[in-house]
C-alpha cells in the first residue's frame, strides 16, 4: 500500500468526522 492511499483515506476520514461533529 502506497503513502498516498493511507493520506488520501486519512483524509476522507477526518473529512468525515467533521461532518458529523457539525
Amino acid at each position: 500500500i502506497s503513502l498516498k492511499v493511507v493520506v488520501d483515506e486519512y483524509l476522507r476520514y477526518a473529512l468525515a468526522l467533521q461532518v458529523l461533529a457539525l
